[in-house]
This record gives structure tokens, C-alpha cells and sequence, in this order.
């Protein structure tokens, strides 16, 4: 699994995953004063945690990946930022005492968490009483052939991800994990094609298929995602972001 999050560092320092209006809606519902402790779990190349950095005391940016890990220690160099830790964890056995951060943050990423309310309750744990959970993640659409159709092509081209679930599901798997939801809004997030496929794990056959299958769309997809097709490729599609503020009691 590392080895698949290794290959796919460079890419994921340069993707749509860098910045964006989700991105900055994250920091604000975070509401770091300056004097928090931070975890960002997930962190990939590092840009939630060090968009959140200057607003908190100290970050601690964790991945499974060591390549993410470098790419995160890089960007915090070229950037100046001094109060970023990078450090190996896995999301479901967290390496901290209870209560420890006053924010958690994961951007995009327990979509491929193998078993997600393990994770969650480990984010339950680390969190201080009163703590702030902040989460972001793809979300189903509505239509639910639109949905199937998102699953089905997010699977084919990446065989970590696991689940495309609904904004209602979401919210339940907080609250199963002991957290109250407070806060939630959506984003529509533009996907370019090819380097939205060139970030899975699947082979040139396996691209080949999901490009095939983007071609035959059904009207539900076409709509819901906005597919964008030019001299008959597939160049952009748009997906929805669920931003979620959740506390510990």
C-alpha cells in the first residue's frame, strides 16, 4: 500500500489537492487562534497542514507514506514554515495519548481508510474535550446512477478507494464515533482527466477502461459531474467536497 502512495507523491504536491476554496473554508471552520496543537492526518504532500500552520501553534502531519512525509518536510522548507512536524502514522492506531490535540484535520483522504470508524474513534480519542474535528471528502451525488457511476470509475482507476459515501452517511459515522457535527457545506471541485487518472494505481489497460467509460456516461453522470468532453476525450469532470466541523464533548 505504501508503495502505491510513494510512486504518486510528486503528483499529489502539484495537484488540484494544493489549494483551492475548500482548502481555505477548511482553515476558517478550524478557527486555530495561534495557540492549538494540531494533527492533520493523511497530510500526502502536506497542504492542509501547512495552510493550517500559521494559524495554530504547532502541526503534527502524519502519512503512511515516507514519499508524502519528504514531499510535506519540502514544501514547509521552500515555505518557510518552522511548526510543521512530518511523522509516520497509520489513521487507525494513532501514536498519541488521549487528549492530546485542540484540532484534527483530514482533507480527502478516509475515503481510502480500509476500516473508517476505527479511524474515527481514533480521532475521538486524540482530541482534547471540546476539540475540533475538521473533515473533507468527496461525496455521493444525489442521483444515485450518478453515484454508482462515480464509485464505479473512482475504483477502477484507484484500488484504494473504498467508499463514495453521502453527505447523510457521513455525518452518521461521526456521530457513531462519538462526535457532534456543528457545521456543513459542500464544494464543487473541478477534476482535470488525465492527471486525476495518472494519480491511481491502475495500468495503461486500466486507464484505457475508465476512459472508455467516462465515453459512455449516462445522461445522470454527464449532469452531475459536468463531464467535459473536446473532439470526443474526456478532459474535466466535477465532483462534490463535503467540509464537515465536528466535536468531542
Amino acid at each position: 500500500m505504501a508503495d502505491r502512495w510513494d510512486s504518486a507523491a510528486p503528483l499529489y504536491a502539484t495537484s488540484e489537492h494544493r489549494a483551492g476554496t475548500d482548502l481555505d473554508a477548511l482553515i476558517e471552520v478550524a478557527s486555530g487562534s495561534g495557540t492549538e496543537v494540531a494533527l492533520d492526518i493523511a497530510t500526502g504532500a502536506g497542504h492542509t497542514a501547512i495552510a493550517l500552520a500559521p494559524h495554530v501553534a504547532r502541526v503534527i502531519a502524519t502519512d503512511r507514506s515516507e514519499a508524502m512525509l519528504a514531499q510535506t518536510r519540502e514544501l514547509a522548507s521552500s515555505r518557510g514554515v518552522t511548526n510543521v512536524e512530518a511523522r509516520w502514522a497509520d489513521a487507525h492506531e494513532l501514536p498519541f495519548p488521549a487528549a492530546t490535540f485542540d484540532i484534527v484535520t483530514c482533507r480527502i483522504a478516509p475515503h481510502h481508510f480500509d476500516d473508517l470508524d476505527p479511524s474515527l474513534r481514533e480521532v475521538a480519542r486524540v482530541l482534547k474535550p471540546g476539540g475540533r474535528y475538521v473533515l473533507e471528502d468527496s461525496v455521493a451525488p444525489d442521483d444515485a446512477d450518478a453515484a454508482r457511476f462515480l464509485h464505479e470509475v473512482e475504483v477502477a482507476r484507484d484500488s484504494t478507494h473504498l467508499r463514495t459515501l453521502t453527505a447523510g452517511q457521513w455525518v452518521a459515522a461521526l456521530e457513531r464515533a462519538g462526535l457532534s457535527v456543528e457545521h456543513s457545506e459542500s464544494f464543487r471541485k473541478r477534476r482535470g482527466f488525465e492527471s486525476w487518472l495518472a494519480r491511481g494505481d491502475c495500468d495503461e489497460a486500466g486507464a484505457d477502461a475508465v476512459r472508455a467509460r467516462f465515453g459512455t456516461a449516462p445522461a445522470a453522470a454527464i449532469e452531475a459531474l459536468e463531464i467535459e468532453r473536446q473532439d470526443g476525450t474526456t478532459v474535466a469532470f466535477t465532483d462534490d467536497k463535503i467540509l464537515l466541523l465536528a466535536r468531542r464533548a
